[in-house]
């Protein structure tokens, strides 16, 4: 029984997988199908990120390198990233003394790179090492610049 007094019956609800509409922001433009184009291969994933970010507050850029350990799920050999307005200097996967330099292809449509490597990366743990720079962009998006002032 509610506090108030009041009863609620619970019922059971049976969903149609093939009747899920997804959400989107209103504002939205693209459908359904087109923004599943943007979800990233799902054959690896990211445990753990270490980032290392070098600013230039005057030429308004930045230096990056990152370490990912991902956990590799079916082998292959194509890895792909979110990548905004970056320039990838270097990519590397490495496992148990194993180190594999990659190919890198930019998608700056799909925000995206590619990073292609000789072999397959076999599934397991594997560390990815990767080099790149950027701007300090004002859009508000990425690792961007701002301006406050003290009151």
């Amino acid at each position: 029984m509610h506090p108030l007094g009041m009863r609620f019956p619970l019922r059971s609800i049976n969903f149609d997988p093939e009747k899920i509409i997804p959400m989107f922001d209103q504002e939205t433009s693209i459908s359904a199908a087109q923004a599943l184009e943007y979800r990233l291969p799902a054959n690896v994933t990211p445990d753990r990120y270490d980032l290392v970010l070098t600013p230039d507050l005057k030429a308004f850029t930045f230096d990056g390198a990152e370490t990912v350990a991902v956990t590799v799920h079916e082998a292959t050999a194509e890895v792909v990233l979110n990548a905004l307005e970056l320039e990838i200097e270097s990519a590397v996967a490495e496992r148990a003394g194993r180190s594999l330099t990659a190919q890198i292809e930019l998608e700056p449509a799909r925000e995206r790179v590619r990073m292609r490597f000789a072999e397959s990366l076999e599934p397991g743990a594997w560390t990815l090492r990767i080099k790149f720079r950027g701007i300090l962009n004002d859009k508000l998006h990425g690792f961007y610049r701002s301006q406050y002032t003290d009151a």
